[in-house]
């Protein structure tokens, strides 16, 4: 049934050729998009964010009045995805063997990070791009400049998850706690470290809260701990050290 329905059978000499390019310019990436599932990641996300805009468009009025609330809505189940992908990224290599192969092969540790995360990334960059792309053109007369902030707030977790979401992948046994790791530490922390900070420099005259200093902070925190997870993950694989499931019963 499988291969009755998800086969191609349109352009089949373009996707070859496409998978082929793929495969040559970043191979550890190529193994997100191998299978019909991770090609369809791609696109699926694209024109659920076409759809909603179409739909948004139509209704101007309604959008204009809850701009915010409805990017933001869009953004955290972008976020989410990213999140959950990244967190089961390195599962199936593990449980497969593929990763030991990959290990032993001529290609370093920071390759096969760095080309991971990039398929991550240009799997959910068409969404990314067309949602950022509405969000600042329409924040121009729907809004206040003050959207940028929940612009650059998203963009950094686009860029962190991936790289926070690939480490738990490795070091947790279990997909459910992988993602639950990478939501707390890509997400809960850094937003709780701006939270603080946005109360700590509050305007004492004005009362106004201080969301540049949020910002900044949760920006920091999301990228040092990207940092830090980036390089245990390297140790990881350096050192073999997986966390395999535990055997039934």
């Amino acid at each position: 049934l499988e291969r009755k329905l998800f086969t191609p059978v349109v352009l089949q000499p373009v996707l070859r050729w496409w998978l082929r390019w793929q495969l040559g310019r970043n191979p550890i990436g190529w193994l997100e998009q191998r299978s019909w599932s991770g090609r369809l990641v791609v696109w699926s996300w694209f024109a659920v964010v076409i759809c909603i805009y179409s739909s948004l468009f139509s209704n101007f009025a309604l959008y204009q009045r809850g701009f915010h609330e409805l990017q933001s809505f869009l953004a955290s189940l972008l976020a989410g995805s990213i999140a959950l992908s990244a967190a089961g990224s390195f599962r199936r290599e593990r449980e497969s063997g593929v990763l030991e192969l990959l290990l032993v092969s001529p290609i370093r540790e920071w390759e096969i990070i760095v080309g991971r995360v990039r398929g991550l990334w240009m799997q959910f960059l068409p969404a990314v791009v067309l949602l950022v792309s509405v969000w600042l053109y329409c924040s121009t007369f729907l809004s206040s400049s003050s959207e940028l902030t929940s612009v650059i707030a998203y963009g950094t977790a686009f860029a962190t998850l991936p790289v926070i979401g690939l480490y738990y992948s490795l070091a947790k046994p279990n997909f459910l706690v992988s993602l639950l790791w990478t939501l707390v530490v890509g997400v809960a922390v850094p937003a709780g470290l701006g939270r603080i900070a946005t109360v700590w420099f509050e305007d004492p005259y004005t009362g106004r809260p201080g969301e540049l200093a949020g910002l900044t902070m949760s920006c920091l925190a999301q990228f040092a701990l990207a940092g830090l997870v980036a390089w245990r993950l390297y140790h990881h694989l350096r050192y073999r050290k997986f966390a395999l499931d535990s055997p039934p019963g």
